[in-house]
């Protein structure tokens, strides 16, 4: 996927330098609401439209995707903290207490497996 964005980059920057090469000629813009007149060659109102889009695009493509990263930092700082969890509760298991709190959890994991085949 890269190689065909370079590539599409490339081909876009090569029809830029070919349109800027061939329009050298000065045209006149003239912002109507305000009255101001903009003399300059063709290639530049062309390619500044270009990279006023291309800027454009970016920003409301980091805007759209901001909460995507918001939600995945978030969920990333909740597996840190069930991480943690799970750890201090390997650490309590792995005493003599825990032992016993475990087969009492894996007797009563295994009754309502049990349960839930009846049903079925």
């Amino acid at each position: 996927m890269k190689f065909f964005s370079w590539l599409l980059t490339l081909i876009v920057l090569v029809a830029a330098l070919s349109f800027a090469l061939h329009n050298r000629q000065d045209t006149t813009l003239s912002l109507w609401p305000f009255g101001v007149e903009v003399v300059a060659p063709l290639y530049i109102f062309a390619i500044g439209t270009l990279f006023i889009g291309i800027l454009l695009g970016a920003v409301f493509g980091w805007a759209v995707h901001l909460r995507h990263r918001m939600e995945l930092r978030r969920l990333r700082r909740d597996i840190a903290h069930l991480h943690e969890k799970i750890e201090d509760m390997r650490a309590a298991a792995s005493g003599p207490q825990g032992r016993d709190m475990s087969r009492s959890l894996i007797a009563r994991m295994r009754s309502k497996r049990r349960l839930w085949e009846r049903r079925s």
